[in-house]
């Protein structure tokens, strides 16, 4: 099935609640947990595409065929990928141009809270993950951390306030730059479901807007992951 939505939005913007509310709207969809989860997940397509970003890849159906949507990290970090003067065709093409009819939303939040709240999780948790046993988890955590703030500022630089600020910013506005305003949806967890809904062209539903995955819950996660456990509990 092609992907219906495409989430741009960093990781610790409302990812998780964004993962929820689509599920609720209908899409099956992809987030961190559900690569946690699924063990049989190709975790290939992603770390080839990382480490050889020049290179062909396998399609991108290989790991995003079994959803409507998807959210979080790495696809946030693949939404457009990487121009090339050539025309793109099939490994080669960014998201966007894989499934040219999906709508991509990006989470935000203040840039301030959302270093505030990298600082306390991702960084904190997974900047040392030598304690981790061997195994699917680990390698999922060693893939993701390539396709966020850790692989993209010098290790001295990742505590620092301001420059993941401007790293934060500089996403927004890439995103604003590069996706047309007629698909793209800039969208704040506290917004609810009226925008939401409008845009992707879905019922209002009868229960509240999810808001999950803070930080108390976060190092709870971390804990499961030492136990080598599904890190988000179903």
């Amino acid at each position: 099935m092609p992907l219906e939505v495409i989430g741009a939005g960093l990781s610790r913007t409302g990812t998780y609640s964004m993962h929820s509310a689509l599920e609720i709207l209908g899409l099956k969809t992809m987030h961190m947990a559900t690569i946690f989860a699924d063990k049989n997940t190709d975790l290939g397509v992603w770390k080839q595409r990382l480490d050889n970003p020049g290179e062909p890849a396998a399609d991108w159906e290989n790991v995003y065929g079994n959803f409507q949507a998807a959210v979080d990290v790495p696809t946030n970090f693949f939404y457009k990928g990487k121009k090339k003067k050539k025309k793109r065709q099939g490994a080669h093409c960014q998201l966007m141009e894989r499934y040219p009819n999906a709508k991509v939303i990006l989470t935000t939040r203040s840039p301030e809270s959302w270093a505030k709240s990298l600082k306390n999780t991702g960084i904190k948790y997974f900047s040392d993950i030598s304690g981790l046993p061997e195994g699917h988890n680990r390698d999922v955590i060693e893939m993701v951390t390539k396709a966020t703030v850790a692989g993209r500022l010098p290790k001295d630089l990742v505590d620092s306030d301001a420059h993941l600020i401007e790293l934060y910013i500089n996403h927004v506005e890439d995103v604003k730059r590069n996706v047309p305003a007629d698909r793209l949806l800039v969208f704040n967890i506290g917004d609810g479901w009226d925008e939401l809904c409008e845009f992707l062209d879905k019922p209002i539903p009868d229960v509240p807007f999810p808001n999950s995955n803070n930080t108390e819950n976060f190092g709870r996660m971390f804990e499961r992951l030492k136990e080598n456990k599904t890190p988000f509990e179903t």
